[in-house]
């Protein structure tokens, strides 16, 4: 049965580097494929050229507590413009702020048709404010709040979440088209930008380069790796706050010449498809985006023993949930290497858990619900 076209608004803090953002604008132009109109409200940020041209942009000012009202002028705006059916939030505090519009709208403009509020949490804290607090007023404000992950789920649940308006949203991608542009690529063409040999053997390491993501931990391992085998080169994909000391850390390490900063890219495609080993030591994440890009990519993945990498690797099938040891971790790569395999096919449980068009269709019949 043809969907019915709905217009959804599709709300974040600010267009900055993050998965969060990466996901906001993924789900708004899969939206817009599906034949439904979609604005995007945000404050700018480096990621607002990826933003499909066919998604209406009405812009915040950047958040601080000192601008809240005119963040909430701006969503009252942009709310009174463009009418959608649903408000999809990917922020907790912004859904609180436009709960705010919708009540000044509410009082000043007598709007007869309210909005759903969808939050989307994305991270482990659902606010600025304490998380009781914060709970008590989403249960007021949200229709539904969906989690990345069955742990995050429990924890919302023990903070005060309802539990009947909660379920499991995880990140998704365009599995057909991730894959055919990575098969697009001409990998030695890729290699030679990066002035990396035919016959090197690539491990990347993709994420906002700050503290929690181990990108320090990766410079060792890599340290670890180059005393026994020189032609293994690493491959470092994103910016943030870390970025020139990260630079600096690897000269001090004497591991600069085998180790490559591609900075920030749309094109993520293009380093899994010549990496044949993608580490990740983060301590904490939430659903990491490229995790799951990795094991669509089919590619053996080296990662720390966290329940959100246990969500998505399977040991031994996919790649590997080690204790934190970065000798161990050197060790596990250099056995991925000389077994000379990728990882299994992606099972049928993880495609339709990380699939676009699974997740877009539940995610509208939640719209119409």
């Amino acid at each position: 049965m043809a969907e019915s076209p709905m217009k959804a608004m599709v709300i974040i803090e600010e267009l900055r580097l993050g998965g969060a953002e990466r996901m906001a604008i993924r789900m708004s132009d899969a939206l817009v494929r599906r034949g439904h109109t979609v604005a995007f409200v945000a404050a700018d940020g480096v990621l607002a050229d990826e933003l499909p041209s066919t998604v209406i942009m009405y812009r915040t000012p950047p958040f601080s507590i000192f601008r809240l009202a005119s963040i909430i002028n701006a969503l009252r705006t942009a709310i009174k413009d463009f009418k959608p059916n649903v408000i999809h939030s990917h922020s907790a505090t912004m859904a609180l702020l436009s709960y705010a519009a919708l009540l000044i709208l509410r009082l000043h403009f007598s709007i007869v048709n309210y909005p759903k509020i969808i939050l989307q949490i994305h991270q482990s804290r659902i606010g600025k404010i304490p998380a009781r607090l914060a709970a008590i007023l989403l249960n007021h404000v949200c229709n539904h709040i969906l989690s990345l992950t069955e742990s995050q789920l429990k924890y919302l649940a023990l903070v005060g979440i309802r539990t009947d308006r909660m379920s499991i949203m995880p990140n998704f991608i365009n599995i057909c088209e991730f894959t055919a542009k990575i098969r697009s690529y001409n990998t030695d063409v890729v290699a030679s930008a990066l002035a990396i040999p035919p016959d090197g053997y690539v491990v990347s390491c993709i994420g906002r380069l700050a503290h929690q993501k181990g990108f320090e931990d990766f410079l060792t391992v890599m340290q670890i790796l180059l005393k026994r085998n020189k032609e293994i080169y690493g491959v470092i994909v994103g910016d943030g706050p870390l970025y020139a000391y990260l630079r600096e850390l690897a000269v001090q390490q004497g591991v600069d010449r085998n180790i490559r900063f591609a900075g920030y890219t749309q094109e993520i495609e293009k380093f899994l498809a010549i990496s044949k080993v993608f580490v990740s030591i983060s301590s904490t994440e939430v659903l990491p985006l490229a995790l799951i890009e990795a094991v669509v990519a089919g590619i053996p993945v080296v990662c720390s023993d966290i329940p959100p990498h246990r969500a998505i690797i399977t040991n031994n099938e996919n790649g590997y949930c080690l204790p934190y040891n970065l000798e161990l971790f050197a060790q596990t790569i250099e056995e991925i290497q000389r077994s000379k395999t990728r990882s299994s096919s992606l099972p049928e449980l993880l495609r339709q858990k990380f699939d676009e068009e699974t997740a877009i269709t539940r995610l509208i019949a939640l719209y119409n619900n």
